[in-house]
């Protein structure tokens, strides 16, 4: 399937394994090159290195980020010159019951998600827009 993505920029948070990785896949079978993002530099080249084996010529990159830590979003916007895809995966995890975790930490829950994200999307939003439009980036409140 040809979905017109070739010579394109992906970046995909939380994309080391799972659905990420999946998707990751699917998007340099289609010719992006592809920006994996994991929590430590062993998850990122292992992931990088099964990608590369599997898609003939992928052209994937690895940026080491948590986003539990807000201080290291900064990494990822350095890295990144362009980016015409964004995809979120990355979420918080709990090895305690959905509801007990939930229950205690509805406020990280809720600007965890959301925060640290919107932050990279800014900030990613204004570097592509502005330097190929020329126009004044949008800020979500």
């Amino acid at each position: 399937m040809d979905l017109k993505l070739k010579d394109k920029t992906a970046f995909i948070s939380g994309s080391t394994s799972g659905i990420g990785y999946a998707v990751a896949k699917i998007l340099l079978r289609e010719g992006m090159s592809v920006y994996i993002n994991g929590r430590s530099q062993n998850s990122v080249d292992t992931a990088i290195s099964q990608l590369k084996n599997e898609v003939i010529d992928a052209s994937v990159f690895g940026i080491v980020a948590d986003f539990n830590q807000p201080s290291q979003i900064s990494k990822i916007f350095k890295t990144l010159s362009e980016v015409n895809v964004l995809i979120n995966n990355v979420g918080i995890y709990s090895s305690s019951s959905f509801f007990c975790y939930f229950c205690r930490n509805l406020a990280r829950t809720i600007s965890g998600e959301c925060d640290e994200w919107r932050i990279l999307v800014e900030i990613l939003y204004e570097k592509n827009v502005t330097s190929k439009l020329g126009t004044n980036p949008i800020y979500f409140q």
